[in-house]
């Protein structure tokens, strides 16, 4: 643990603030509820692994965040800037996780404008992965079963270097968990099946939760990968 660490009580103080969630159903309050009596943030993953409007709210609000941009400036401009701030987080990380192992104590402050409750969310799960030899984190293979547009498809070009996530991203380390999300309904016409394979490698491996022994849906296998 390192002194200033935010809490679950603290990311659920700011959603009952928000009033973004307030139609949420009773099952998921309480375990937003109970992670913030019993400090867990176990609670907090269940609560978005939930079927519910949380999950979903959650990723829009990021998604938004990531478009603040000038819409005149280049991609390059654009990808600079949201990657700045993620590989910004992910060096902290870092340095916090090297310090852990060295057995020091240091200080983090908090950031006064950061004060929306979906960072406050993200911030408690990246502690999660902080945490030296965490359980939690993710080393491998995971699916991702998408249906989209042609127009959607060809934001994937080969050719191009990055594509960046706006929001976490759910997957599964079982490919037929991914498959089983394609094939759920008629495909319309104008869409594509198609099917994400990540590698998650020993440093990307801080950005990714395998969080199936928490979720509600454990034989989803789900691992969630951070924004960025």
């Amino acid at each position: 643990m390192y002194s200033g660490q935010l809490t679950p009580a603290v990311v659920v103080d700011a959603i009952e603030k928000s009033g973004d969630l307030k139609h949420l159903p009773k099952n998921v309050w309480k375990l937003l509820n109970k992670a913030g009596k019993t400090g867990d943030s176990i609670y907090l993953i269940r609560a978005y692994t939930a079927e519910s409007d949380f999950y979903k709210i959650l990723n829009q609000k990021l998604a938004r965040q990531s478009l603040q941009n000038p819409t005149d400036q280049s991609f390059e401009d654009q990808f600079q800037a949201i990657m700045g701030n993620a590989f910004a987080q992910l060096g902290q990380a870092l340095s916090i996780l090297q310090a852990f192992q060295a057995g020091q104590q240091i200080q983090h402050t908090h950031n006064n404008n950061e004060t929306g409750w979906e960072k406050s969310f993200l911030k408690v799960m990246y502690q999660l992965i902080m945490i030296p030899n965490s359980s939690v984190r993710y080393k491998g293979f995971t699916y991702r079963g998408m249906r989209l547009t042609l127009q959607q498809l060809q934001y994937y070009d080969p050719k191009r270097l990055y594509v960046c996530n706006k929001a976490i991203t759910s997957t599964s380390k079982l490919r037929s968990v991914a498959q089983n999300f394609i094939e759920s309904g008629p495909r319309p016409e104008n869409m594509y099946d198609v099917m994400f394979i990540y590698e998650i490698e020993s440093l990307s491996a801080l950005v990714a939760i395998d969080v199936h022994e928490f979720s509600l849906m454990k034989h989803e296998e789900e691992v969630l990968i951070m924004l960025g």
